[in-house]
């Protein structure tokens, strides 16, 4: 299944100050609805991040993102038998620690076990915290095996680097020379976080330039 990495990087940044940089953050250009419609996609990144009063925030890295629409979301993603790659966006140590202060981590946990009762038609997964990769919550269905296939992935070089800053550019001129090696599904893997047989899911950026 194909899922779009960094889903809601197409809003505007919520700080005025990021806002001239938001093409180094952005990974995707169409709203969640035309991702499906238009392009096809299975399901969404989603990044969420808490503030101390416990409202809720898209995110990628330094760059936040309002979640005003995330019901409306979750229900379309229910309603269309969608699935979500959900993670809790903690990025550094002091995110951690502020994390670890305020329970965002339990809060995470709630939220998601919440969401799962109530938009039954969704098959979400991940449930992580990106800084210390930990599963926060098992969402008792078969993980699927991840493929990344984006600029961040590209490797560590420091000539590579430069991908990063315009994921846009590297999307582009991988789209028009390459196509990702995809793997419907997976009959067995070494590692025991993903049972035989879990699909595949494929994270791309700007999922409509794979469409062209």
């Amino acid at each position: 299944m194909i899922i779009a990495h960094n889903t809601f990087t197409y809003l505007q940044p919520k700080k005025w100050w990021l806002r001239p940089m938001a093409w180094t953050a952005q990974c995707q250009s169409l709203d969640y609805r035309s991702l499906h419609e238009q392009c096809g996609v299975d399901g969404y990144d989603v990044r969420i991040w808490y503030h101390p009063d416990h409202s809720i925030e898209f995110r990628h890295g330094v760059f936040s993102y309002e979640a005003l629409e995330l019901h409306k979301f979750l229900s379309y993603c229910s309603e269309h038998h969608l699935a979500i790659r959900i993670m809790l966006e903690s990025r550094s140590k002091r995110m951690q620690k502020e994390a670890e202060f305020y329970g965002y981590e339990k809060r995470f946990i709630a939220d998601c076990a919440l969401w799962q009762r109530v938009y039954s038609g969704i098959r979400f997964f991940g449930g992580r915290n990106i800084y210390t990769w930990k599963v926060l919550l098992d969402f008792n269905t078969p993980a699927p095996v991840e493929y990344e296939y984006h600029a961040s992935m590209d490797g560590k070089q420091w000539y590579k680097q430069i991908n990063n800053i315009w994921p846009w550019l590297w999307t582009w001129v991988r789209s028009r020379s390459s196509r990702p090696r995809f793997i419907p599904t997976v009959s067995g893997t070494k590692d025991k976080t993903y049972p035989a047989g879990a699909p595949s899911a494929l994270l791309l950026d700007f999922c409509q330039m794979w469409n062209s």
